[in-house]
């Protein structure tokens, strides 16, 4: 599995790009505060995760299917916290 972090977005869309999003642009994907955004390193746009997977697909031998949006890091937090209480 990869990290949603790791990999580089192109847009693959068949629909003309949303405004501020471009063509040829590489894009990645971040989170903050629980949302994902996807970014060109200077804007960012909100979307979850079915809608960047609609407008993008990973720039490299990577699918969709081999990404892992999970927040593995908040998961063992709470299950720490459930462990100590």
């Amino acid at each position: 599995m990869v990290k949603f972090n790791e990999i580089k977005l192109s847009y693959t869309c068949s629909a003309y790009p949303p405004e501020g999003i471009y063509m040829d642009k590489l894009y990645r994907i971040i989170k903050k505060e629980d949302k994902f955004y996807f970014t060109d390193g200077v804007v960012e746009f909100e979307g979850n995760e079915q809608y960047i997977k609609m407008l993008f697909s990973p720039n490299s031998e990577v699918k969709w299917e081999d990404v892992d949006f999970k927040d593995e890091t908040k998961e063992i937090t709470k299950e720490f916290y459930k462990s100590i209480k």
